[in-house]
């Protein structure tokens, strides 16, 4: 069965649905701004090539207090253990910190998967297991859903930043502002707070959250709301801690919270991201029990609650019979489900957008950017770059370009190792299409240097990149490819290591000017070819010369010194994140809310005084 014409005839009835919702647009500028005090006494960083006294104090630290956060600590375990107590009547499983997950069997069950992935008739296999859950399924919807289903059950879309580079807000006054404890709850779970890795596992943004919104905590307990619930719920499923999801779902119930249907969307959503990874068990049973719970307390199933569902079905039999079963319950169909077929199968880039086309579906962003990543895993570049080009000059303002598109691009660049196309798309997106770059773009963008090779100007054209990353706000967070371009600095081509800030103006004013606008016949894989003697000086300065152009090359040998020296320096650096992150841990460990109230005052986050649910 073609899901496509199956799907395609619904269409061409029905057509596609448009919910109809509210925007509301969330701003840091609504909470107080929080302003750390700054330290008193400066410290100088000085190269030093022994151990510092304050790295040797943390080292003797570390090894006196290794059973309170080393391995075997269960230091995460007992902050869920500290957050459950207050519920110890009620049955949890990480009330008892417990280490039987069965990792022998979770292995043995992958391969097997894996082997039937690649048995000659492994759909009919598919199909045949399938066939009960996909009975039990459409039971399931069906017995939770209305005469008439809603597009979506969320009638108000809350649009907060992505991510930034501030400090996380003040704690507001909770007793003069009550309304703001929703708000603020929404923006911790929501925006990734970038400053000292704040939204990170171990960041303040999930101890104030858990703070927040601890059993224990009976100031904060009539402030709580479904919505506060459901972005707990969102926050831990986007880290992936999908225990304490569940943990959060049954708070609900225990604190008389009433369970909707995005708040059942959410727990579906974690299930659907669990069965992606190695699993002990199919999660069959689970996305069963949310549906029938659903129905058990008459919370209702929309088109959203649908869509999410198709996402476990692994066979075109199965999908088929799914839609044609959504037309006959008279669930609409959305530009959202539409993009769950076409990312869920193995389409072409050409067979989306003829979909699209023929069926006359609105293009949203999802929808866009699927079809952009297939062409560029189709090896076309230059079609996908015109499609962003028709998009941007084109459209009407329907969805705004971000990011996510442009990172797109520098993957895909980066992995061919070309630098140069991945510069040339970054200052045309950025200066052109005033597309703003995230962490992760220059991410890509020290990739795709690495990736190129050592060239005579790799140390600077890095510290040119360090700049830029600056010049947008993104300050000076490590990642896994800067590391290794500084290690390719330090060790592979320390002589060429030095440069004048002339040197620096320059090469600033040659890579500044690259843009496939300023280039001979616009965007092209062939930039040296298709350029003339300037744009090639420029390529020539980045090391990015076609093979047959380079000069001739003395026989490659490998330099198992230069080797050796970075792998020291990246585990050296590693371990020293390690032991920061565990030195930081100790005193959690040993008064997790005094702790938690001590660093809260040093960046001046506590407006008042933070409540104390003991």
């Amino acid at each position: 069965m073609n899901v496509l014409i199956t799907l395609g005839q619904i269409l061409s009835k029905n057509g596609v649905a448009s919910p109809s919702v509210k925007h509301e647009k969330y701003l840091l500028s609504m909470f107080e701004k929080a302003r750390p005090v700054p330290n008193k006494i400066k410290i100088n960083k000085v190269k030093q090539t022994q151990k510092t006294p304050e790295r040797m104090r943390k080292v003797v630290t570390l090894k006196a207090n290794r059973h309170l956060v080393g391995q075997g600590s269960n230091f995460q375990k007992k902050v869920v253990k500290d957050y459950l107590s207050p519920l110890r009547v009620h049955d949890f499983s990480r009330h008892e910190i417990k280490n039987d997950y069965d990792t022998q069997k979770a292995t043995r069950m992958s391969h097997i998967a894996r082997r039937r992935k690649q048995s000659a008739n492994y759909r009919e296999i598919l199909f045949s297991d399938s066939r009960r859950f996909v009975g039990e399924l459409l039971a399931a919807l069906v017995a939770c859903s209305s005469k008439t289903i809603e597009a979506t059950s969320d009638h108000v879309v809350r649009h907060f930043p992505t991510w930034t580079m501030e400090e996380v807000p003040k704690i507001p006054k909770f007793s003069a502002n009550p309304n703001l404890f929703e708000d603020y709850i929404g923006f911790l779970s929501h925006t990734k707070f970038l400053y000292r890795n704040s939204s990170s596992t171990n960041g303040i943004v999930p101890m104030i959250l858990r703070n927040l919104m601890h059993p224990g905590n009976l100031k904060t307990l009539h402030l709580r709301t479904t919505r506060t619930y459901n972005d707990m719920i969102y926050y831990f499923c986007e880290k992936f801690d999908f225990a304490s999801c569940r943990e959060i779902f049954a708070q609900m119930k225990i604190e008389g919270a009433q369970r909707n249907t995005i708040t059942y969307n959410l727990m579906l959503l974690s299930v659907l991201k669990n069965s992606h990874i190695r699993k002990v068990k199919p999660v069959d049973n689970e996305v069963i029990y949310y549906l029938k719970s659903m129905r058990k307390n008459k919370v209702q199933a929309d088109a959203v609650t649908w869509t999410t569902c198709y996402n476990f079905l692994k066979e075109d039999v199965s999908r088929a019979i799914f839609i044609e079963q959504m037309q006959l319950r008279g669930v609409p169909i959305t530009a959202a489900f539409v993009y769950t077929v076409l990312r869920n199968g193995t389409y072409s880039s050409e067979e989306c957008l003829r979909f699209l086309s023929n069926n006359k579906v609105p293009l949203s962003f999802k929808l866009f950017k699927l079809c952009l990543d297939r062409l560029l895993e189709e090896d076309r570049a230059n079609v996908a770059w015109l499609f962003l080009e028709h998009t941007m000059m084109k459209r009407e303002m329907d969805f705004r370009i971000d990011s996510d598109i442009l990172n797109s691009f520098l993957r895909y660049f980066a992995k061919k190792g070309r630098f140069d196309m991945a510069i040339i798309t970054f200052n045309t997106c950025t200066r052109d299409f005033n597309i703003k770059p995230d962490d992760h773009t220059f991410e890509m963008l020290f990739k795709a240097l690495v990736t190129n090779g050592y060239t005579k100007n790799f140390s600077l054209v890095l510290k040119y990149l360090k700049n830029v990353r600056g010049s947008f706000g993104l300050g000076n967070r490590n990642n896994y490819w800067l590391i290794k371009a500084t290690g390719i600095s330090k060790f592979n081509v320390p002589k060429l290591n030095a440069f004048s800030d002339e040197d620096l103006e320059k090469l600033t004013s040659q890579l500044d000017n690259l843009k496939w606008s300023s280039t001979s016949s616009g965007f092209t894989v062939k930039t040296w070819k298709e350029n003339g003697p300037s744009f090639k000086r420029a390529l020539r300065d980045i090391g990015c010369v076609p093979p047959m152009v380079r000069a001739s090359k003395k026989p490659h040998t490998v330099n198992t010194t230069a080797m050796q020296k970075k792998s020291r320096y990246r585990r050296r650096i590693r371990n020293i994140a390690v032991q920061s992150a565990m030195c930081k841990r100790i005193p959690l460990a040993k008064d997790w809310y005094g702790t938690l109230k001590q660093q809260l005052k040093e960046r001046n986050i506590l407006a008042d005084e933070l409540i104390r649910y003991r």
